[in-house]
């Protein structure tokens, strides 16, 4: 079948491209070639093909093309990126293989999302819908240089689309299966000669696309203590809101205000899992859930749209923000920014975790045993952050340009987290009290974290000739953490605690690198880069030690040479990049059984700093116009990233069933770190006899498997797939209009998102299946 599946693919590129080359003939060749990318990642404006970093961009117009809406969708065409989505509140980015899994209010982003330069460091409010917006770029990276804090990993910067003078408007409509619905649009102009305003908005709205199939067993529910409510047939539906308006002041030449804000609110289905079959372990002593799905639901090993959950769970999230920027001209060769934002993220989080007391008897039933493990991980997610950036930068064309500023960052985060269990035990068919029985046992663990950051930092480029240049930069940065908890004991492990602490941590992180411009069309760099994150306190810790106990902050060095080049008259660009880093003290969540714990222990969450690993690997990226209409892009990611020195802490073991002895994960691969990724995209354009035009667009995708346990479990891991869209778009002559059909997941590929390991099997987060639909556009 996925031979199949590939065939008709090609078969489907070739048709397109085939198509524009028999149209080609009657075209005029192109006078020039392909458009100049500007990016901003140096804080001034400069042509991607410049600027020695490994940067992917994606215009809003691009976006709009490729059906990107949201941070999976770049994940899925940019080199080295991917993502993970443990629930929908705790979204886990990577960038060549480092990225945090660490959830608690005491812990920071690895790889971080940066809107219009504000600093998002929370999970929960980082995963944006991309509405609206004049470029995304991704760094792959460390960024410890002119980047806010913690970019250990990379940055993802969303650029929104500023305010107009001329009157703007546009409304975009779609209707898809699965009951789709989406609704966007902004308005934008001025107001008075040297005021301009906006307003955008994002609605989406998608039924759940997973199988409950709880409602087959509804003969075995009855009795007291059952649900009395119906269980929903389908699970994972999204429900998204947002708006965001802004206001551009231009009082002189010199000066520009920016203010904005926006609001945006998610009420959607909590995660929901696939149990994917695991090996006998000390903790469980056997396959239980997956071996109990199996028996009862026919197909279930194979189909990963088949789960079974009294509820759909809930998350919810609200966020609110605030942003004022000034630039100012203070001179021809000086500029004066400063930026300033507020920000507040309110997550609720409800997950039936493996289930709940009736999944429970339904598992009971199968006669599997030797019992079901069933519970709930909720949490409560708050927290309110300010940011304050001020920089002078150099402007005009220089020899010398530098940049320089100071960094501010207050933020109080709060998580009140708890765990509901049950382990009870089978006979006969029906659950038992004897041997252990955790029944309903409730753990829970409030953390108020205040964290404080404050940074100097500075960066200079220097054209040591016309063809040469060299680039220099710094930043320190101190962070301070303190908290105050209160826990209540985790079953089997762990004791109540209620205790205050604190720590601090402060780093120097540098930047130098070597340019040379072989030619307008061919650029050669050389960079070695440092990155920081800052250390902190785990989240849901099961005692007080682990709950007191800091860990430390991580680091890394990256050594990476590049070659940005064009050619066949600028229809053809190739950007290539080879790199190692260096990482130290990664910060790892990982799930572990403490020793000597009775069979049935699910375990308990500790974060440590594993000591040592190595990314090596390469990226290609590549965009191609042959001829006018035709454009073909990609790229090509390979990675080899593994722990150097990683080891079980003492009084654990691996939730694998091997020795407790046996504590190395030295050469185990990190998480979220394909061997092999790579992206290829087909786009046709051509004007139609009467006016309007036509517009053919199929995409395809490949990730290698990845692992998301540091142990590298078979069943934790999520197999490679592949992706394919098509879209076909119609525009009318004054392109004011356009009707776009699409398709999602041509081939129907079933594949996961998430995935990890707890009671001795793979609990695995779906991908969407197949989706198609209209999308109706128009703009003035």
């Amino acid at each position: 079948m996925e031979v199949k599946k590939k065939r008709l693919a090609i078969a489907t590129l070739s048709l397109v491209v085939s198509g524009t080359a028999l149209g080609a003939a009657a075209d005029t060749p192109a006078s020039g070639g392909l458009e100049e990318v500007v990016v901003t990642a140096n804080r001034r404006a400069e042509n991607l093909q410049t600027v020695p970093l490994s940067i992917t961009a994606f215009s809003g117009e691009a976006l709009a093309e490729q059906g990107i809406v949201d941070l999976k969708g770049l994940t899925e065409r940019t080199p080295g990126f991917t993502m993970g989505e443990f629930n929908p509140g705790q979204t886990q980015l990577y960038v060549r293989g480092i990225g945090s899994n660490e959830d608690g209010a005491g812990g920071d982003q690895s790889v971080v999302v940066f809107i219009d330069e504000v600093y998002i460091g929370r999970s929960a409010g980082q995963d944006v819908d991309l509405f609206d917006l004049e470029r995304v770029e991704v760094l792959r990276g460390p960024q410890g240089t002119l980047f806010g804090r913690n970019v250990v990993g990379g940055a993802i910067s969303v650029t929104t689309s500023k305010p107009t003078a001329d009157t703007r408007t546009a409304l975009e409509a779609t209707a898809g299966s699965y009951g789709t619905m989406s609704l966007r649009g902004f308005a934008s102009g001025g107001l008075t000669d040297n005021l301009f305003g906006k307003v955008s908005f994002s609605s989406r709205r998608r039924d759940g696309y997973l199988v409950n199939t709880i409602s087959r067993f509804s003969s075995l529910l009855t009795g007291s203590g059952t649900s009395s409510f119906g269980y929903p047939d389908r699970l994972r539906k999204i429900d998204r809101d947002s708006v965001r308006a802004a206001l551009r002041w231009v009082p002189s030449d010199t000066v520009e205000v920016n203010l904005s804000a926006n609001y945006g609110t998610v009420d959607e289905d909590g995660a929901t899992r696939h149990v994917i079959p695991g090996t006998a372990s000390v903790a469980t002593g056997g396959r239980v859930i997956s071996a109990q799905m199996a028996t009862l639901i026919p197909g279930y090993n194979d189909n990963y749209y088949l789960v079974m959950n009294d509820s759909a769970g809930r998350f919810t999230n609200d966020i609110v923000g605030v942003t004022g920027r000034v630039d100012w001209d203070l001179s021809s060769a000086v500029r004066f920014t400063g930026i300033a934002s507020h920000r507040e993220v309110d997550a609720t989080n409800i997950e039936p975790f493996l289930g709940s007391p009736n999944m429970a008897r339904v598992l009971a039933s199968s006669g599997q045993g030797p019992f079901v493990y069933s519970g709930n991980n909720d949490y409560r997610d708050k927290s309110n952050t300010e940011t304050l950036e001020l920089r002078l930068a150099s402007q005009g064309d220089n020899r010398l340009d530098w940049v320089a500023g100071v960094y501010l960052l207050q933020e109080d985060n709060y998580r009140d987290e708890t765990n509901s269990a049950s382990l009870r035990f089978i006979s006969g068919g029906a659950l038992t009290g004897t041997g252990l029985n955790l029944n309903n046992t409730v753990a829970s663990d409030k953390q108020t974290i205040d964290s404080k950051s404050y940074a100097v930092f500075g960066q200079v480029n220097y054209a040591v000739t016309d063809r040469l240049s060299a680039v220099i930069g710094g930043r320190h940065t101190t962070d301070k953490k303190s908290q105050s908890r209160v826990g209540t004991a985790q079953p089997i492990a762990g004791a109540n605690f209620n205790l205050t602490s604190e720590a601090d941590w402060s780093e120097f992180t540098g930047k130098a690198g070597l340019d040379f411009k072989l030619s307008d069309d061919v650029f050669f760099y050389a960079v070695a880069s440092q990155g920081y994150k800052a250390g902190g306190f785990q989240g849901f810790a099961p005692s007080a030690a682990a709950a007191r106990t800091p860990f430390d902050p991580e680091t890394a060095l990256l050594y990476e040479v590049g070659a940005k080049t064009e050619w066949l008259d600028r229809r053809l660009r190739l950007n290539l990049s080879l790199f190692q880093t260096d990482y130290k003290d990664l910060q790892i969540l990982q799930l572990l059984v403490p020793v000597g714990s009775p069979a049935g222990t699910p375990g308990v969450l500790i974060t440590q700093n594993a000591a040592d690993a190595e990314v090596k690997g390469a990226e290609l990226e590549f965009t191609y116009a042959p001829v006018d209409g035709l454009t073909l892009q990609g790229s090509v990611a390979t990675l080899d990233a593994a722990f150097k020195d990683f080891f079980v802490p003492d009084g654990y073991q691996a939730p694998t069933g091997q020795a407790a002895s046996n504590t190395s994960r030295v050469g185990k691969k990190l998480r979220n770190a394909p061997d092999l990724a790579y992206n290829v995209l087909a786009r046709y354009n051509h004007g139609l006899a009467g006016g309007g035009s036509m517009s053919y667009q199929i995409d395809w995708r490949h990730k290698d498997e990845v692992n998301s346990d540091p142990d590298n479990l078979a069943f934790a891991m999520l197999p490679k797939y592949d992706l394919s869209d098509l879209r076909i778009t119609w525009a009318s002559a004054g392109g004011n209009i356009e009707i776009e059909g699409w398709v999602t997941n041509l081939f129907d590929e079933q594949y996961l998102i998430h995935n990890y390991p707890a009671a001795g099997d793979g609990l695995a987060m779906p991908g969407p299946p197949r989706m198609y639909g209209v999308t109706l556009t128009w703009k003035n």
